[in-house]
């Protein structure tokens, strides 16, 4: 990001977030005097926060400017006791924009309690498509992992967390095996702390299930675009899902997509002809639709191209830009109130 802004000329300064301690609280302090300078240097019109997490240093800061606009993402679903935080230590912000209709739907009455007054608004994540983007000589990358070019292979990219769900997704692969012999399942992801408990539990089940040996844990990648490229559907089975970005990168790489239907996974998918949603732990739906694009190459090359085509309508890079100009100009024009 540094190096995007050094290229196209955009005046930017760089402030540490180092982490305070109840015994050296100094750094938070050092950054919020940093803050309140560049405030004071700069006569900022607006300011736009990342995470509600981000919002609580800069939040100490805008203490002394009661009047100037601001805006605050909300990404994940904090808790009560985190918005309560939030509304008693700092000045609310004037926007809560969240990522997901889900994510309103989930935290706006909360937010209302602690915070009444605060405006609410939705503003969907972005997609660089030119970087998700199909890649014609998928069977390479088939190769990169070892993988027959003949095989069909079905992923999930994401972290081995409960919240993911990946026991469906080694249950549903069973099932699929019933019909599509030489299926492979590929499962990209890590523990969140590296432990590798979480993955050893897997693929136990696995070994359970009496699929070990078409299941193929690849570990951490550093460009999924290699996995979902080398897939010939790619699924999310997550019980919790604010918004969905690994659905809508799939989407965007022209893969057809089978995704729980929860959180803001529904706001992606909108309908069949763009992908398939199948109720969180259903891992005979999730099998059926799996073997349907499998067996239907129309299908899923018609769903393939229609997922793309509205990934990039809907959630590239422009669309964000635009739509997030109108709502910095809505805030700036109503100001604080």
């Amino acid at each position: 990001m540094v190096e995007e802004l050094v290229k196209r000329g955009i005046p930017h300064r760089i402030i540490s977030r180092a982490q305070p301690t109840k015994i050296w609280p100094f750094p938070f302090f050092r950054a919020v005097r940093m803050y309140i300078d560049i405030m004071q240097e700069q006569k900022i019109d607006l300011v736009h926060v990342n995470d509600i997490a981000t919002y609580l240093w800069i939040g100490a800061a805008l203490n002394k400017y009661p009047l100037l606009p601001t805006m605050c993402h909300v990404r994940f679903p904090y808790s009560r006791v985190g918005l309560a935080y939030l509304a008693k230590r700092t000045r609310w912000p004037d926007v809560l924009v969240y990522n997901s209709h889900a994510m309103e739907h989930e935290l706006g009455n909360i937010a209302d309690e602690y915070m009444p007054g605060v405006k609410k608004s939705v503003l969907h994540n972005a997609l660089d498509t030119d970087f998700f983007c199909p890649v014609v000589f998928s069977d390479s990358c088939k190769k990169e992992f070892g993988i027959d070019q003949k095989t069909p292979v079905i992923s999930i990219v994401a972290n081995f967390t409960p919240a993911k769900d990946h026991e469906t997704f080694l249950r549903m692969a069973k099932l699929v095996r019933r019909s599509i012999h030489n299926a492979l399942f590929v499962l990209a992801g890590t523990d969140v702390l590296r432990s590798g408990k979480r993955e050893n539990e897997l693929k136990k089940f696995a070994v359970e299930l009496g699929i070990a040996e078409a299941t193929r844990f690849i570990g951490f990648v550093d460009d999924i675009r290699s996995v979902i490229a080398a897939s010939d559907v790619v699924v999310c089975t997550s019980v919790v899902e604010t918004f969905g970005r690994c659905v809508m990168e799939a989407m965007s790489c022209g893969k057809p997509v089978v995704a729980s239907r929860v959180g803001g996974i529904p706001e992606i998918i909108i309908s069949k002809q763009v992908g398939e949603l199948v109720e969180s732990g259903d891992d005979a739906g999730f099998a059926e639709a799996i073997v349907r694009y499998l067996l239907d190459e129309n299908l899923s090359r018609q769903t393939a191209s229609c997922a793309r085509q509205h990934v990039m309508k809907h959630f590239g890079v422009g669309s964000h830009i635009t739509k997030l100009n109108e709502l910095y100009r809505g805030i700036m024009a109503e100001g604080v109130k």
